[in-house]
């Protein structure tokens, strides 16, 4: 059973705008985070997430609600003795510091510690980041990745309850973000601590995340394990915010005795779990990687569909094509894998094919 480390009770935070009326940053949020866990922010800019960040560290002051670290409320405790640390986007390092100047900073304010205390725990984060031969580098002589990990280092070396990661990956180009996602994650699984991290990129949130809170004008819109949130979104905006989806306008109607879907452009049956739907306006979701083109006999699955398309587009990614195609004036996007390049040539611009779905893996929203 896991153990509450925060809790998070009714937040609200509102801040002036410069026409004289107010947003809500924070409309009362309800969150628990436990002991070694892994926690994204996830949602777009304005939504929130970095607020309830700094209010947590103790930048910033909630207008009503309570925030408690272990059962005891920290509101009214100074940011500088709550038992967190943040890693901002800029890193903040000193520059005319050595690496190992920099990461024992926090220890060398607190005078308690002898030097084999502090030797020691400098020796272990220094091995946790991997970054043993470099410590009498100066920060401008590390690449970008190198500066990261020292300054998850300076956070971590003090011992914190919880750190607190605002976007740190964000000026990294691609390949080394992919590779600080995995490092991130290690480091988080051998220090214990518990790690809240923000950002605005699902793929970050997903590959490295226990459970992600998606947030979307100050409210949580969703939270729950990241496979969760992609294959069962409680919402239109989380379906469409999490990873790439088609999402299409309809009613849904009952015709003797079958359901299903229809618009303008196509109709299609419906399985008797989507009946409270009928005679209601939906939006229906599905994801690019849930059409395929190789039909399925109706007796080994009787619900899968098909739509007959033409391609518009066609983008190569290796493995994979993902391809623009059209229904009347309705456009889908689908992400086709693909096993040789003879194979690409079925799904040329102008060419009719026929796209499969499993019905029973859509989601319907109102």
């Amino acid at each position: 059973m896991p153990r509450t480390l925060i809790s998070i009770d009714n937040a609200c935070k509102t801040y002036d705008t410069p026409e004289g009326g107010k947003v809500n940053a924070l409309k009362d949020i309800n969150l628990n985070i436990n002991y070694n866990e892994f926690v994204t922010l996830l949602g777009p800019s304005g939504c929130g997430k970095t607020t309830l960040l700094k209010t947590i560290s103790g930048f910033e002051s909630l207008d009503s609600g309570d925030i408690k670290i272990e059962g005891k409320s920290i509101i009214n405790t100074p940011s500088y003795k709550r038992p967190v640390n943040t890693v901002f986007q800029n890193y903040a390092l000193f520059p005319h510091m050595s690496v190992k100047k920099n990461i024992t900073y926090g220890l060398d304010i607190n005078k308690s510690l002898d030097k084999a205390e502090k030797d020691k725990k400098f020796n272990y984060v220094l091995n946790l980041i991997n970054l043993e031969g470099f410590e009498n580098r100066m920060p401008h002589q590390l690449s970008g990745g190198q500066q990261q990990r020292v300054a998850l280092a300076r956070a971590i070396i003090n011992e914190p309850k919880i750190l607190l990661l605002d976007e740190p990956l964000s000026a990294l180009d691609k390949k080394l973000r992919s590779n600080m996602q995995i490092e991130l994650k290690n480091i988080q699984n051998q220090s214990g601590i518990s790690f809240i991290f923000v950002t605005h990129d699902q793929e970050e949130a997903l590959s490295m995340s226990d459970r992600i809170i998606v947030m979307e004008n100050g409210s949580v819109s969703q939270e729950g394990k990241p496979e969760e949130i992609y294959y069962q979104p409680k919402n239109k905006f989380t379906a469409d915010f999490i990873g790439e989806t088609n999402l299409i306008n309809g009613l849904v109607e009952e015709e003797n005795g079958l359901i299903k879907f229809k618009n303008e452009n196509f109709e299609f049956h419906l399985t008797k779990d989507f009946q409270q739907y009928i005679n209601k306006k939906v939006t229906f979701s599905i994801r690019p990687e849930q059409f395929f083109t190789n039909d399925v006999p109706k007796e080994s699955n009787p619900y899968i569909s098909n739509f007959n398309v033409e391609v518009i587009q066609r983008l190569f990614f290796g493995p994979n094509i993902k391809i623009v195609c059209k229904i009347k004036n309705q456009i889908f996007h689908c992400l086709l894998k693909i096993s040789d390049q003879e194979t690409i040539k079925l799904f040329e611009k102008n060419k009719k094919i026929s796209i499969y779905f499993d019905v029973t893996k859509i989601k319907l929203f109102e």
